[in-house]
């Protein structure tokens, strides 16, 4: 409260869609509320043209700071036999959780957003080999066995469609998965995960996934997509080798 009372240039408007009178006029502290194109919530920027430009352009150029690091880090300490192991492990730990921090909930990702996060992975996995910048980029996964960070998300997004389906059907986040499903937009989440579910070959409709949900643990379901993610990804790595 405190905060709130001493920052009202912290409270922002943002408005979606289409302009329009009936839009009331928000106030704060007693003066109007500023407008605003683009904000800053809890690690995602959110942008009133419901773009993921600018949010995957800010989790990009903090990748390339993470990869500093991580050269510095494995240049730095003597690792012998164990170097690629430990570049593997902080490429998880490092680069791949902060990019993808909050990404299971992301919507209607782009070819364009998902390569730029792939682009600074890709740079990462360059660096770790010593490659050339010619060097194929399938060639990068498939030396250090990683999966392109599109079958990460994937994975991200199944894990969490387990977990919303656990929820008690009471819940606003189950509601809103719910409405998704019976009214279905381009781009809306419900689309992209049934269509990540296709891709790996784990169901290829909501009551197949239904069914597994009921039946398999969560670690058990968790494995379950690990698997065919790495599968899947090796397919696809193939395909373009």
């Amino acid at each position: 409260m405190k905060k709130l009372q001493l920052n009202k240039d912290k409270c922002k408007k943002l408005h979606f869609g289409h302009k329009s009178i009936f839009c009331p006029k928000l106030n704060v502290h007693g003066s109007e509320m500023k407008s605003s194109d683009n904000e800053k919530y809890l690690g995602n920027i959110i942008s009133t043209d419901m773009n993921n430009k600018k949010m995957v352009e800010s989790r990009a150029n903090g990748g390339i700071g993470i990869n500093a690091q991580i050269m510095s880090l494995l240049n730095d300490i003597s690792l012998v036999q164990h170097f690629f192991k430990i570049a593997k492990l902080l490429r998880e730990a490092m680069l791949i959780n902060s990019m993808l921090c909050s990404a299971n909930a992301w919507y209607d990702m782009s070819e364009s957003n998902i390569r730029s996060l792939e682009s600074v992975d890709e740079s990462l996995l360059r660096q770790i080999l010593n490659a050339h910048s010619k060097t194929a980029m399938e060639a990068l996964y498939l030396e250090l066995g990683c999966k392109p960070i599109r079958y990460i998300l994937m994975e991200r997004r199944i894990n969490y469609l387990y977990y919303i389906l656990k929820l008690d059907k009471s819940e606003l986040l189950w509601k809103v998965f719910l409405a998704q499903m019976n009214n279905p937009v381009k781009g809306d989440w419900y689309l992209q995960v049934m269509e990540d579910l296709k891709n790996l070959e784990i169901a290829s409709n909501f009551n197949e996934i239904e069914k597994i949900v009921k039946i398999t643990r969560k670690m058990s379901f968790k494995n379950l997509v690990k698997n065919n993610s790495k599968i899947a990804a090796l397919k696809y790595l193939n395909n373009i080798k």
